[in-house]
């Protein structure tokens, strides 16, 4: 039986999706404290602001997967994000979540986004382009699991985009 042109590209994207997160772990997989680190996030039912800024900058490869979350906020906080108003404690809300992602993976937003960049206006496009699915509010907390896929997707969306 032959195989269709969409059988092929949802292989292709599963594929695609494997890859983005053993790039995420590379690092991790050799370093027990980081893999220890990552199954602790995955096992969150709603992560904390550490743990949502230690995925951002890790999966950017903007530190060590080793280093302590402390960094991955002071990386934040050079890239502009307002980590003075971040509690590292409190759980982290999907739109904090998706605007540190488009600021650690450079990624290009809207004309609103262009002008008034934020958590707002990351969500908003990172819905738009399927980086974050399911429904909800930005505010909500997310679980690790969630916000691994949601790693995952801009992933592939940044190797779709260089290439």
């Amino acid at each position: 039986m032959p195989v269709s042109v969409l059988h092929l590209a949802i292989i292709m994207k599963r594929k695609m999706f494997l890859v983005a997160v053993l790039v995420l772990f590379t690092g991790g997989i050799a370093a027990a404290q980081s893999a220890t680190r990552v199954d602790r996030i995955l096992a969150r039912v709603s992560i904390d602001n550490l743990s949502a800024a230690y995925l951002a900058v890790a999966s950017a490869n903007l530190m060590d997967p080793d280093d302590p979350g402390s960094i991955a906020l002071e990386v934040l906080g050079d890239l502009g994000f307002d980590v003075q108003s971040l509690n590292p404690d409190e759980t982290a809300r999907l739109a904090d979540f998706a605007y540190m992602l488009m600021l650690t993976h450079d990624l290009p937003g809207g004309i609103m986004y262009s002008l008034f960049p934020g958590p707002r206006y990351a969500y908003r496009d990172m819905r738009h382009e399927r980086l974050i699915r399911g429904g909800g509010d930005p505010g909500e907390p997310f679980s690790g699991r969630r916000a691994m896929r949601i790693v995952g997707r801009v992933l592939a969306f940044v190797e779709d985009t260089e290439s």
